[in-house]
């Protein structure tokens, strides 16, 4: 049985070797777009009757292409690591508790640091996602 935590849990930047110490990972945004296939005639093959108009449902294809999305990192905030907001498209790596990888290539776009009066200081950074994502 897979774990149901995910402590553990590790993301390996391959080039930067930046480390951080993670709260929390999300995977979001992967998508693929809905084409509208729909055209004028589409409407003729419905028999209306004479001054109505006639009705007929939008056709879709699906795109070849997809968006793998983003990964936005929560972690605690180190004023002695950078993040790689200025490197290059990098191989990242996450392993789950149970040795499952999610292995991409991607770049950070954003990164935010939270500095509370009374709490620990945190920082999120999004990385976005270039190719497929392969898991093993």
């Amino acid at each position: 049985m897979a774990c149901e935590n995910g402590y553990s849990t590790e993301v390996e930047f391959a080039t930067s070797g930046f480390v951080g110490r993670i709260r929390d990972i999300n995977i979001s945004g992967i998508q693929r777009k809905a084409m509208d296939a729909s055209y004028m005639g589409m409407a003729a093959a419905v028999n209306a009757g004479a001054g109505v108009c006639a009705k007929a449902y939008k056709r879709f294809v699906p795109s070849t292409l997809i968006d793998p999305g983003t990964v936005s990192l929560d972690m605690l905030f180190d004023t002695s690591a950078m993040p790689p907001i200025t490197g290059e498209s990098e191989d990242i790596v996450i392993t789950y508790p149970d040795g499952t990888t999610d292995s991409f290539t991607g770049f950070v776009t954003d990164m935010g640091i939270r500095i509370p009066l009374d709490d620990l200081m945190t920082q999120t950074l999004t990385l976005k996602i270039t190719g497929a994502i392969a898991r093993s």
